[in-house]
């Protein structure tokens, strides 16, 4: 969750290669470890990483420099 939060701040800075670094590393480890995330109370889990995986994927083939250019929903996460 750390790595998606920091790369969802590069992108928010302007740094997308933060970005796409920080993000490919957090999408790995959610899809690895993504059974943990009920056992940390984070609701909604496996949505949060479809919806930074829509993100990455946006960035990347549109070239967005920045958070404010994400036309699709910015995840959000909720914990319980």
């Amino acid at each position: 969750m750390i790595l998606a939060t920091a790369a969802l701040e590069n992108l928010d800075r302007g740094k997308p290669r933060g970005f796409a670094t920080q993000g490919a590393k957090a999408l790995h480890r959610l899809r690895e470890h993504g059974d943990r995330l009920p056992k940390l109370a984070i609701d909604e889990g496996e949505r949060f990483t479809e919806q930074l995986l829509t993100v990455y994927l946006h960035v990347q083939r549109r070239g967005i420099g920045t958070l404010d250019e994400v036309e699709d929903r910015v995840p959000r996460l909720a914990v319980s």
